[in-house]
């Protein structure tokens, strides 16, 4: 274990030596006016090592009592924000309920609990956790990155050696191996670029397909994004809705 750990006190930086560490969370005594170290029995100081600040106020019990909280918690803190905003953290109540009944209760703890679906979503902060939620949700096993890196599978039916005009739809493989499709934009608002935008696309990844199916817009062939079943949404285009 490390001699010491970083913590913050007023924006200040100050080291100090843990009585028990984990990956996540660190006990120690707390730092008083003046610099030093707290002697007071039943007083101790719980820290989330990442950030470096305090994951509660202060730990008035036994020792033992905080290092078991902190034991049973170590993993849970990973999650914890480094800026320390944990005020939207799915485990918050949870925390906190733990943290009353090791100082002041019957010290039965509970631990971090499994949240469902609609907690994760309610407490969803970007893009990506509001699909991660929803694919909960529904029951989805995300697909693996070597299948997401693939391109989504539809038959071609253009040869250029024999089809001379292409048509809206056609797909064609590439010497490479990689699939275009032709595409003539048929929604309104491509009326004043139509003429620009035909032409042949690459067709999308499955990674990029899943992220379309999971969340509330999706991409035309020119990358603007609109509703999923817009007349030239690559879902729609593809016949997936």
């Amino acid at each position: 274990m490390p001699a010491t750990i970083t913590i913050r006190c007023n924006d200040q930086a100050r080291n100090v030596p843990p009585v028990w560490r984990g990956e996540n969370l660190a006990v120690h005594r707390p730092v008083i006016k003046g610099g030093g170290l707290s002697d007071a029995p039943r007083h101790w100081a719980i820290t989330h090592t990442a950030s470096g600040l305090a994951a509660c106020l202060s730990f008035d019990g036994s020792k033992q009592s905080a290092v078991a909280l902190a034991r049973l918690w170590d993993a849970a803190f990973q999650s914890v924000p480094l800026d320390g905003s944990a005020s939207q953290w799915h485990h918050r109540s949870q925390w906190l309920a733990d943290l009353k009944a090791a100082q002041w209760g019957d010290g039965k703890l509970s631990g971090p609990q499994p949240i469902t679906p609609l907690q994760q979503l309610e407490a969803a902060t970007t893009p990506a956790q509001v699909q991660t939620a929803m694919a909960r949700a529904m029951g989805y096993d995300p697909m693996e990155e070597e299948e997401g890196a693939k391109q989504f599978d539809i038959a071609p039916d253009f040869d250029p050696a024999i089809n001379r005009i292409p048509w809206n739809g056609a797909i064609q493989r590439k010497p490479s191996g990689a699939l275009w499709l032709f595409w003539m934009p048929q929604g309104r608002n491509y009326r004043d670029t139509f003429d620009d935008l035909v032409g042949w696309y690459q067709i999308p990844l499955m990674a990029e397909i899943e992220e379309w199916c999971l969340g509330s817009t999706a991409c035309t062939p020119c990358d603007d994004d609109v509703e999923p079943d817009h007349p030239d949404s690559w879902l729609r285009i593809l016949g997936m809705i």
